[in-house]
């Protein structure tokens, strides 16, 4: 059989009788033949279940693929004894059925619902933060939350980075499907903006950071003195959600090879020897072919076991051709976005710089696209008229500028929003590069040329009671 997936949950706050019955309804739905989403109907599958003498459990469910009956799947879940803190293992591996088809195995293969299940009814942790099915969106005043998270010596878990595109606010994988995913072997977290990137990379290095739509995977024991192609970085025009199911197999590969037999399967084994020998003593014949049977079941397994590495080692040497040439191409990259997160310093990008193609109404596009992001909604604030007033404000010199100013602006009503600006809106866009004013109301000056095309601000109305900004006008000076 070869193992494709395993997690390992433990936890003090939990038992394991609190997630028993989750277990227990999973098992339950595939008792029964069911039409699934895509219109294929499953198989009923079949469950053994085992219990030793302190009421540890082991359940395996066999079942044949939807797609390929000559594969059958093969779920085991080992659990701890009822009163002890909670102890669980989730492993999930594929084997030829009884028929064989000398063809490439072709299947379809998500994280078992069981590990959200449990995820989300039982607290369980990874150092001294919750495990979760969910992704966690963070803005420029968490980033240091984050690091923290890197540089936890207690971290197991790797963490993927999601950053979104500087232009459009989007990230270019789903997130939500990713972290639904990758349950149970990793946290995924999502930086709001770009600005949030350029904090990360302030604190860690441009070279460990991630940036404009890329994608990074911090493993477990993250220094800031680490080679930063140990943390593996997909760039932006590399990620689509086709790379959810290439994280979700190495993952869950590694998940395999680290997380070790449950105790309930060792135990088992013990009692099963037990009245073996005590049944020999007595001489009843009967438990002597069950022995028999438990060591050519055991010698099959190891056969089985290594033809399949044999495979995998073939498997690999092709991935690492693979893998040294994308390897390759990463390096010649490595420049581009080192450069990319040079902004990093905060400092006021010069006037005579190349502004590409962008033009102010792309600009003024991406504000609105970042705006459909859930995390601002009820935080900040831009109305339909300064929207509006930007675009009429297209003849302004700097499109990229405006959208940072923005960006800082909407980035500053979240923290204000939040009681976490910690220090006054003047000090906060100084810090930036930008200046500040109150009157008419309180705004943001982008900078101080006297040409009505070059002197951009940002202007907002302050709802102290809600704590809420609401951006009016963004364009000409008043």
């Amino acid at each position: 059989m070869r193992e494709l997936f395993a997690v390992e949950f433990r936890s003090g706050e939990g038992a394991n009788a609190d997630a028993w019955p989750i277990i227990e309804r999973w098992l339950g739905l595939h008792l029964e033949g069911r039409v699934l989403e895509n219109g294929t109907i499953q198989e009923p599958g079949v469950v053994r279940q085992e219990e030793d003498a302190l009421g540890a459990r082991l359940a395996v469910l066999t079942q044949t693929d939807t797609g390929d009956s000559s594969l059958q799947w093969s779920s085991e879940i080992g659990i701890g004894a009822p009163t002890a803190p909670l102890h669980l293992t989730i492993r999930v591996g594929l084997s030829a059925a009884d028929t064989a088809m000398l063809a490439p195995a072709s299947y379809d293969f998500a994280t078992p619902a069981v590990v959200r299940s449990v995820l989300r009814d039982v607290p369980i942790f990874d150092g001294d933060m919750r495990v979760t099915p969910n992704f966690t969106e963070i803005g420029t005043s968490r980033v240091g939350e984050l690091v923290a998270l890197l540089k936890n010596v207690e971290r197991r878990l790797p963490l993927i980075l999601v950053t979104r595109t500087k232009l459009a606010g989007s990230t270019n994988v789903n997130e939500k499907l990713l972290a639904k995913e990758l349950a149970g072997l990793a946290h995924v977290w999502v930086l709001s903006m770009d600005q949030a990137a350029w904090e990360l990379s302030s604190a860690i290095s441009p070279a460990l950071s991630a940036w404009d739509g890329s994608v990074r995977v911090y493993f477990p024991g993250f220094k800031m003195t680490d080679n930063p192609f140990r943390h593996r970085l997909w760039l932006g025009a590399r990620v689509s959600d086709h790379l959810i199911g290439r994280l979700r197999g190495w993952f869950g590969a590694l998940g395999s090879s680290r997380t070790v037999e449950h105790p309930v399967i060792q135990s088992l084994r013990d009692e099963a020897r037990t009245r073996l020998i005590e049944a020999s003593e007595h001489g009843d014949p009967s438990y002597l072919a069950e022995y028999a049977e438990i060591v050519e079941r055991e010698n099959a397994g190891l056969k089985t076991g290594l033809k399949e590495h044999q495979a995998r080692v073939v498997e690999l040497e092709d991935e690492l051709e693979s893998a040294n040439a994308e390897l390759e191409d990463v390096r010649r990259s490595f420049a581009e976005i080192t450069r990319a997160l040079a902004p990093a310093d905060n400092t006021r990008i010069p006037d005579t710089r190349d502004h590409g193609d962008l033009t102010v109404s792309d600009a003024i596009a991406a504000v609105s696209q970042l705006l459909r992001n859930p995390y601002y909604s009820g935080k900040v604030r831009v109305t339909d008229a300064a929207l509006a007033a930007g675009r009429r404000f297209d003849q302004y010199h700097a499109p990229e500028e405006l959208l940072r100013a923005v960006k800082e602006v909407i980035e500053a009503g979240v923290l204000y929003h939040e009681s976490r600006l910690g220090e006054s809106p003047s000090q906060y866009f100084a810090r930036r590069g930008f200046g500040y004013g109150t009157h008419p109301s309180p705004h943001l000056k982008a900078d101080e040329h006297t040409s009505p095309n070059q002197c951009l601000r940002i202007y907002w109305d302050e709802d102290s009671q809600a704590r809420i900004w609401t951006v009016t006008d963004i364009g000409r000076h008043r």
